[in-house]
């Protein structure tokens, strides 16, 4: 799951999000599973039963947040294109070794 938490519905703010994944995490702690945590918390959102507070996040470390996220985004893009590197130099020389054989 990432920092940012993700809309599931049009009338949900981001508030609500963080409330929910808030929510979320609590009854995970209590031993729910994930998929029965996230259903609980929605029906306690949509019947009004969770408590949304307002977030209030200053703009310096909203600014950190994003870069990090960034960062870690370009972080897994490069895990990930450096694998699939490694995979074609593998496969290369193993065409290669075949053809030399």
């Amino acid at each position: 799951m990432s920092d940012q938490p993700q809309r599931i519905t049009k009338r949900q703010t981001n508030d609500d999000s963080w409330a929910i994944v808030k929510q979320i995490k609590q009854l995970q702690a209590q031993g729910y599973p994930y998929k029965q945590a996230t259903a609980i918390a929605l029906r306690q959102w949509n019947d009004g039963e969770l408590v949304v507070t307002k977030q209030r996040e200053s703009s310096d470390y909203r600014r950190a947040r994003q870069a990090f996220n960034a960062l870690k985004t370009l972080a897994l893009l490069s895990s990930v294109f450096g694998k699939t590197a490694e995979k074609q130099k593998e496969e290369i020389r193993k065409e290669q070794d075949k053809k030399s054989e």
